[in-house]
């Protein structure tokens, strides 16, 4: 059995989630979305927003989406995910000191932003397997998931 608690297919109720993950058993893997669940955030969106210097960032996220470098790849290729990695990684190349920043950052989202009750949840019930999913990028989503009140993980 599978209990999965992601914000945009979501058709229970939260109470109801937070339910299952409780009553959730050995056999039973959780498995929970991090962007928009766990984290009350977009983590890639949260990411960019952090580049520095702010106006430098945002010129080259505008240029990124104006030139649309990933409409020049193969048809398999294109895609949001791709845009995605365009959008993080070129701004990481040549903003590399964002990924230090990031850090403090990660820390602050996590205080902030932090699903309490889900953590709450996920807390009480130890014996259960805890799967986080995203399509977000690690080295992103593992300072955040560092900082988070989680102590069976």
């Amino acid at each position: 059995m599978f209990v999965i608690m992601q914000s945009d297919h979501l058709n229970l109720e939260e109470s109801q989630a937070i339910d299952l993950i409780l009553q959730a058993d050995t056999n039973t893997s959780i498995i929970v979305d991090f962007d928009e669940t766990l984290l009350l955030r977009n983590s890639t969106a949260e990411y960019l927003n952090s580049l520095r210097p702010g106006l430098v960032g945002f010129i080259l996220l505008a240029m990124l989406k104006i030139i649309r470098p990933w409409r020049w790849l193969p048809k398999p290729f294109r895609g949001d995910k791709i845009r995605d990695w365009f959008l993080v990684v070129t701004p990481t190349i040549l903003l590399p000191w964002t990924i230090f920043l990031w850090q403090q950052k990660a820390q602050k989202l996590a205080q902030n932003r932090a699903n309490s009750a889900l953590i709450a949840a996920l807390n009480q019930n130890c014996h259960s397997p805890i799967i986080f999913a995203s399509l977000g990028f690690n080295f992103i989503i593992k300072p955040i998931l560092h900082h988070l009140p989680l102590t069976c993980v």
